[in-house]
């Protein structure tokens, strides 16, 4: 019986210790460094992030990877800086990338039909607060959600507002 017990504690064991090997194996951070805010962005096989450029530039640098493990950049989105840069949220939307932001008190927006450019320049939204989150409602409508839980309706092409505010909640 003693034996028995033995061999089933160093068979948990094993099996623990192997479970604990194989986690280990992941990096803990997805890049190590500076890179705050990430937001990430799958399309089809491929990941697609950028983070919070602040005020260096070229700004919003965007890496490419195909197993969120090995990360390779692609492309810089901005290179005009209309303030400190933070937050970022990294979308696709009917076959068009965008990149909502919070900068000099304002949100913007910048857009490219290929994730690798050419970006445009910043569009100034004329929405305050920070955190931006790009939504759609089942009605087909854009939203930008920001703190507070305030919900900005878009235009149709995701570049301005329709005038139409409320809480998101």
């Amino acid at each position: 019986m003693m034996y028995l017990k033995a061999m089933v504690a160093a068979g948990l064991l094993l099996v623990t210790s192997s479970a604990m090997t194989q986690s280990q194996t992941y990096p803990i951070a997805i890049l190590r460094g500076d890179y705050p805010d990430p937001s990430i962005l799958r399309d089809g096989g491929d990941y697609y992030m950028t983070h919070s450029p602040f005020v260096y530039t070229p700004g919003f640098l965007i890496w490419h990877s195909r197993d969120l493990v090995n990360w390779e950049p692609a492309c810089r989105a901005m290179t005009k800086v209309v303030g400190s840069a933070m937050a970022p949220d990294l979308v696709k939307y009917e076959g068009k990338y965008y990149i909502y932001f919070p900068a000099a008190g304002k949100n913007w927006v910048i857009w490219a039909d290929n994730i690798r450019g050419p970006w445009s320049e910043p569009v100034k939204l004329e929405v305050g607060d920070i955190d931006p989150g790009h939504a759609v409602g089942e009605d087909g409508r854009r939203y930008l959600f920001v703190s507070g839980g305030h919900r900005i309706g878009l235009t149709d092409d995701g570049l301005g507002r329709d005038g139409k505010t409320g809480k998101g909640v």
